[in-house]
């Protein structure tokens, strides 16, 4: 994770959890993984995804403020 600080905004609070497979995957894995879920976090597009904002099969754009699919709807 310290390789990776410069990439979040100054004063943010970083909590990272494993899913109970992590205990078995290598720290390449570990390391794509963490990369990942920054780069949905952070808005930046995906390797082989739409970028962010991107017009999803629901016919709007996909990001923070319109999240798609996901329960709970925008939070706009």
């Amino acid at each position: 994770m310290r390789d990776r600080l410069d990439r979040l905004p100054a004063g943010s609070l970083v909590v990272v959890r494993a899913l109970p497979g992590a205990g078995d995957a290598d720290h390449d894995q570990l390391a794509r993984d963490l990369d990942a879920a920054l780069a949905r976090l952070l808005g930046e597009a995906p390797k082989g995804g739409n970028p962010p904002g991107a017009v999803t099969d629901g016919g709007s754009a996909a990001g923070p403020r319109n999240p798609g699919r996901d329960p709970g709807g925008s939070a706009q």
